[in-house]
């Protein structure tokens, strides 16, 4: 049986019966409906959408990469000591099982959608004991640009991932990445998104996690398109570490969607995600962080925040950080806050020469 065509027919069906994003829908609670609607994405399946000007972005920066991706194609595979990398179908054919789950978590319109590309992508797997660099890119620019990554680091494996993410005016883009850490593993993650104008950016991540691992992972996005990031951390084992953090940096009209799940299913493993973000002009943000600690999940200790700067009377930020507490030994919090420049802090950096721009 072919995998990814049963994979791909099936994603196919689902995005067709499943509705696009509405206000009855919480998990879309304060995105901004009128850029994910039909109306809104309407456009990049039937034609370009124009884009302002001349290009912001410059590819070039990602031509240096080892593994590059342009609109869901590999341009180049890396050999590497200790990093298998092989494509969607190749992995297909060696670990269906792997394959099969990847693409089965898929739950909402736009990660749907990625599965109905399932082969455009890639699965790079990380040998037992070894400890791997790796730089990658992913470059946007199709319409409809459709990818997908699944990452095994074997037990006690180490991989530095850096990531760059350009989307270019007129291309919706749709991404699905998947981190699988065996136990004693080590994922230290650095990634840059950035977009023009007339553009759609969706990324889902899902991180499952074993038992005495470690995740040190940094985001930092910018750019001039709406956006949505859904990013879960599935603790599965005991004794992890998580270190979670977000910088977000919105300008114009756009919405930068952030939605965060961190699951705890065993004991004595730690979490800790922190969001900051600064917007200007009438731009928003939009945050739903969970954490979830289930019953078998004593001793954990996790943490969230979201912390946003409005550098604009008209800029806007709606977060909700949510607890669900199985466990009745654990150490958990969350915070938000928003504010506008302290006026203090204002006169004391006027004092040293900068001016308020």
């Amino acid at each position: 049986m072919d995998i990814l065509k049963k994979i791909t027919d099936s994603a196919k069906e689902k995005f067709a019966a499943l509705p696009f994003p509405h206000r009855k829908d919480e998990y879309w609670r304060f995105a901004d409906l009128k850029a994910w609607n039909a109306d809104g994405v309407f456009d990049f399946f039937c034609s370009s959408k124009p884009r302002k000007g001349e290009s912001s972005l410059d590819d070039s920066v990602c031509r240096g990469a080892q593994l590059c991706v342009a609109d869901g194609q590999l341009l180049d595979v890396p050999q590497i000591s200790g990093l298998k990398i092989l494509t969607m179908r190749e992995a297909s054919e060696k670990y269906p099982e792997k394959i099969e789950k990847f693409f089965a978590s898929a739950s909402g319109k736009f990660d749907v959608l990625q599965a109905a590309r399932a082969d455009y992508g890639v699965f790079v797997e990380v040998a037992d004991g070894a400890e791997v660099s790796l730089e990658m890119s992913v470059v946007n620019k199709l319409n409809v640009s459709a990818f997908g990554a699944f990452f095994a680091l074997g037990r006690g494996a180490s991989l530095a991932l850096k990531k760059t993410t350009l989307t270019f005016g007129g291309s919706l883009s749709t991404a699905r990445f998947g981190f699988d850490l065996s136990d004693g593993a080590r994922l230290v993650y650095a990634q840059t998104k950035n977009s023009e104008a007339c553009a759609r950016m969706f990324e889902r991540e899902d991180f499952s996690v074993a038992s005495d691992c470690e995740v040190i992972d940094a985001m930092a996005q910018t750019g001039l398109s709406h956006s949505r990031s859904e990013r879960n951390f599935e603790i599965l084992g005991e004794r992890s570490d998580i270190d979670s953090r977000v910088f977000l940096k919105t300008r114009s009209d756009i919405t930068a969607d952030l939605r965060t799940r961190q699951i705890h299913h065993r004991e004595s493993s730690k979490s800790n995600l922190q969001v900051k973000a600064a917007l200007y002009d009438d731009s928003a943000i939009a945050f739903t962080g969970l954490i979830d600690v289930c019953t078998a999940a004593q001793k954990t200790e996790a943490y969230q925040s979201c912390r946003s700067l409005l550098l604009s009377d008209r800029a806007k930020s709606q977060a909700s950080p949510i607890l669900e507490i199985s466990a009745n030994d654990v150490m958990c919090s969350h915070g938000c806050t928003v504010a506008e420049p302290d006026k203090e802090e204002l006169f004391y950096m006027f004092q040293r020469g900068l001016d308020e721009k």
